[in-house]
């Protein structure tokens, strides 16, 4: 007991704390996709102006975009002011309402408390180039020790694009369409090669698969250990069972040994059926993104390198780019996700061994 203990107290904070991150994941990637701007592109961002006309020929619902401006003081604070439509901070997670026009600001509620101490800043006015701003909303930002070491430690606030003059010229930085966007097939048809994408729905269906493989391994662990007590419940009292009847009338064979009769049909019968129920319940699916599955031949191995290369690359051309926190917390929460789900599977495999090695004497005795 001591053993199953020891590995079992340790296995149960790798589940939690595994669940605990991949929730906390999921629940800040937005179902979108965000085209940064490449900086080593040959060719220039588009202009406001270009994004515009374009939004004149396709629905822009869920589609959204972003420039980033130069960093300000506000009261000894440096914060980055930030262009956006009304869709960018709806697309990105951040705001839900869309925003107003006219000189509003949307910040956090972090950057609220070091510029007012306290949170609740709404209505609240801001001077930015001599242009007067009222805060319109203050959102949420998520704290915690992955969410702190994954942001680029700049203050951002957000403000209607129109507030700014000749507006028009200015480059866009980003570009971001949510999933279920009418208008998501035809982004992905144009020739935006100076943008960078990144999927962040294809990122959290990543997530949820590493879930699937864990709550297979705890299936299939499970599984193991309820087979094991079924065979050993079942051959210390079936060969007792059978003498019995050898002797006994089949009903006097029931009131002489009914508590065996009722654990061999629980077993025998009740196991299965729960474990058949789990399995008709859970979702074992495995995603894999595309670009990593070859066309022609599964064991290309060139294909798996130079895919894990471009992906290297790219995310290396992000850190270059604007606030790339969202590909920065998803890169340091997978990789911790990845050591925790290889401490899982040792943690496991130990104490289902413990189990079924301790197994055979309590039911024997």
């Amino acid at each position: 007991m001591k053993k199953i203990l020891l590995t079992g107290i340790p296995l149960l904070i790798i589940i939690l704390s595994f669940f605990y991150l991949t929730t906390n994941l999921t629940g800040q990637l937005p179902n979108a996709t965000l085209l940064n701007y490449n900086l080593k592109s040959d060719k220039e961002p588009l202009k406001i102006a270009e994004i515009k006309n374009l939004f004149n020929r396709i629905s822009n619902s869920g589609v959204g975009f972003c420039c980033e401006l130069e960093e300000v003081k506000i009261k000894e604070e440096t914060v980055r002011v930030v262009l956006v439509d009304e869709n960018f901070l709806d697309v990105m997670n951040i705001c839900k309402d869309k925003i107003s026009t006219g000189n509003i600001a949307i910040i956090s509620n972090n950057l609220a408390l070091k510029l007012f101490f306290n949170t609740k800043a709404e209505n609240k006015e801001l001077k930015l180039n001599d242009k007067t701003f009222k805060i319109e909303y203050v959102y949420n930002e998520s704290s915690g020790f992955i969410n702190d070491i994954s942001k680029d430690g700049k203050e951002r606030i957000y403000i209607p694009y129109t507030c700014v003059e000749n507006y028009r010229n200015l480059y866009v930085d980003s570009i971001a369409y949510s999933g279920d966007s009418p208008s998501a097939p035809l982004i992905e048809q144009m020739d935006l090669s100076q943008y960078h994408s990144v999927d962040f729905s294809e990122k959290s269906k990543v997530i949820h698969t590493f879930e699937h493989m864990l709550y297979l391994i705890l299936y299939t662990g499970f599984c193991i250990i309820a087979l094991r007590i079924w065979y050993l419940l079942f051959r210390r009292y079936f060969s007792e069972i059978k003498n019995n009847l050898k002797v006994n009338y089949f009903l006097k064979s029931i009131n002489s040994i009914p508590q065996k009769y009722v654990l061999i049909i629980l077993v025998g019968i009740g196991i299965p059926v729960i474990l058949l129920v789990i399995f008709a319940c859970s979702d074992f699916s495995v995603y894999i993104a595309s670009k990593y599955i070859p066309n022609d031949n599964i064991f290309d191995v060139s294909h798996y390198l130079n895919a894990i290369i471009e992906n290297a690359n790219q995310t290396n051309l992000i850190s270059l780019t604007g606030n790339n926190y969202l590909s920065v917390l998803y890169s340091n929460t997978f990789k911790i996700i990845i050591w925790l789900f290889a401490l899982f599977v040792f943690n496991f495999s130990v104490t289902t061994f413990i189990i079924l090695k301790n197994l055979k004497k309590p039911i024997e005795e």
